[in-house]
């Protein structure tokens, strides 16, 4: 989930926007076997404790996100107040680095579950990152909800293998991405939007 694969835009020297969450999408779908998964890098996903009690991001951070304009954690914040309706029951943990913020609900190898991911760097919302042939191949769009933030939102759907909404925002974008739930687009781009009240 931390992975840091970029797209390239080789005409002009623009910032590079992050796609680290189709990575994610399509790492999932190698594991299940998924052909359209081939060319992207594996990423691992964080490990759910014992425990399903939210608890602040501590054990595998290895620095503040906070320092790159990320929330700490998603306990007792919008994020999970989001996530709520779906995850009654279902173990949370969470994993810090300097650049991403991976939040999940549920064991990622036993059954359903759901990621809030926030991720510093370039993005589609940037002004010299906007690239709208690279945002038209990539399902990239504009919706009231996301331009009140200045934003762009992005929905990948690959079925039961999982699907992922996510607000590009200014040198931010925030992931949210359910596998084996009944959540669709709607679901998934409201709990993006609503997770960005956590950024500071």
């Amino acid at each position: 989930m931390t992975s840091d694969v970029r797209t390239s835009m080789p005409r002009d020297h623009r910032r590079t926007p992050l796609i680290g969450p189709l990575v994610l999408l399509t790492a999932l779908a190698a594991g299940c076997g998924a052909d359209a998964a081939g060319e992207a890098e594996q990423v691992a996903a964080p490990r759910p404790s014992a425990s399903a009690e939210p608890s602040p991001a501590g054990g595998t951070a290895s620095a503040d996100p906070a320092d790159a304009g990320l929330p700490r954690t998603c306990a007792g914040g919008a994020a999970e107040a989001a996530v709520a309706p779906h995850v009654e029951g279902l173990p949370f943990d969470e994993t810090a680095t300097s650049a991403v913020l991976s939040c999940q609900w549920g064991a990622a190898d036993s059954g359903p579950h759901l990621f809030v991911q926030f991720q510093s760097g370039a993005t589609f919302a940037d002004p010299e990152g906007a690239d709208p042939e690279a945002e038209g191949q990539m399902g990239v769009y504009r919706a009231p909800e996301a331009a009140d933030l200045g934003g762009k939102l992005q929905y990948v759907d690959l079925g039961s293998v999982g699907r992922s909404a996510v607000l590009y925002l200014p040198g931010v974008s925030v992931t949210a991405n359910a596998v084996g739930m009944d959540l669709g687009q709607d679901e998934l781009v409201g709990i993006a939007i609503a997770a960005a009240g956590d950024l500071p």
